[in-house]
């Protein structure tokens, strides 16, 4: 008995420190550095880039085509409706 209150205890206070830290601020040094180092480390010619993870082989292979066409097909009407911010994706 004793043993199950602990446990739901436990449980309760993993769950309130997983969302105090998602409630947290992220502004701070830390954000700074790695702004500052992927803007120094990257491109700057404006494309945004959208990557996917995919299924293109194995169990799920047969989804992965559609897929595939889905981002294609979204990319081809983000491009046509002026990109983002003015800008093409790719």
């Amino acid at each position: 008995m004793v043993y199950q209150r602990v446990i739901r205890l436990g449980a309760a206070l993993l769950v309130l420190a997983m969302v105090a830290a998602a409630c947290g601020d992220d502004q701070g040094e830390a954000t700074t550095t790695a702004a500052s180092t992927s803007s120094s480390a990257g491109r700057a010619d404006g494309i945004l880039e959208i990557g996917t993870i995919l299924p293109e082989t194995g169990d799920l292979a047969v989804l992965g085509p559609p897929m595939i066409g889905a981002v294609s097909m979204a990319l081809r009407d983000i491009n046509e409706a002026g990109g983002v911010l003015g800008q093409p994706s790719s």
